[in-house]
């Protein structure tokens, strides 16, 4: 394939000054300069599909003025143009005025002086008194085993894809929606949280109460629904064993049966004790 030169083309901000021997690199490298006037060396696929337009002074340089992010409202800047960390200082809607990072404000992990957590932690160490709950440990190890990269069950929930939905994970009431659905959903001290789906998200719809002990028989490839019906449920609301209901499964063609079908297998392969 004939090599294309690139000598003296303009991609965005940057003109192509020469083309750079580096051995050590698979792709064709090319010296530019700016247009703020640094020198970088760029790859030819780079410059070629739009991926680099400039040294990367673009981004340096936006201009956030008066743009909102969250409560906070960006006034001005506080570092130089072309700064590698341009800092902006902000006003808050609680009246504060604070200099955040630009970065932190476009990705959302600053939005406000610091007020919206002071609040949220207010409201449930005040408010709810339940920040020190059972129920509280369970929704923030939730929270880490989908989005702490660090957390070591992450590999099994974060990494799949697994999320919380928003009304669980909002920064300001997450845990407030959450307590209220798990009071109405038939919450106990001796419940776990689960997954009716386990390659679904921590949600209203996919998500219910079950004794720990069925927990340990739970894996990805373990059946947790039937004919639209949870099995953990079935058996949580009729005292049955968990562990025998899954054997009972497994004696149908491809696992398929109704909730009938499967009850009434259940009770003829492990019939109740009675009782004189």
């Amino acid at each position: 394939m004939k090599k294309i030169d690139l000598t003296g083309k303009s991609f965005g901000d940057l003109v192509v000054i020469e083309e750079i021997n580096d051995r050590c690199k698979k792709s064709v490298m090319w010296k530019c300069r700016c247009k703020c006037g640094n020198i970088i060396n760029v790859s030819s696929g780079n410059l070629l599909s739009g991926n680099s337009k400039s040294c990367g002074c673009r981004n340096r340089t936006k201009d956030l003025t008066n743009m909102r992010f969250g409560k906070l409202v960006a006034l001005y800047r506080t570092t130089e143009i072309g700064s590698r960390r341009p800092m902006w200082m902000c006003k808050c809607d609680c009246g504060n005025l604070c200099e955040v990072g630009r970065y932190d404000l476009e990705s959302g992990g600053t939005r406000s002086c610091g007020c919206l957590a002071r609040d949220h932690a207010r409201k449930l160490n005040f408010k709810h008194g339940l920040s020190n709950s059972r129920l509280y440990s369970i929704w923030r190890h939730m929270k880490q085993r989908c989005y702490d990269v660090s957390n070591v069950k992450y590999k099994n929930y974060g990494a799949r894809g697994i999320k919380i939905c928003d009304e669980w994970n909002s920064e300001v009431d997450g845990y407030v929606n959450f307590y209220n659905w798990a009071m109405s959903h038939g919450y106990k001290e001796d419940l776990t949280i689960e997954r009716i789906d386990v390659n679904d998200d921590y949600c209203p719809e996919n998500c219910e109460w079950i004794p720990l002990k069925y927990q340990a028989f739970n894996k990805v490839s373990t059946p947790r629904t039937i004919d639209g019906y949870s099995i953990p449920k079935i058996c949580y609301d009729r005292d049955l064993d968990y562990k025998k209901m899954l054997l009972c499964l497994n004696k149908f063609v491809d696992r398929k049966a109704t909730k009938n079908e499967l009850l009434a297998m259940y009770l003829n392969t492990f019939p109740p004790i009675k009782t004189k």
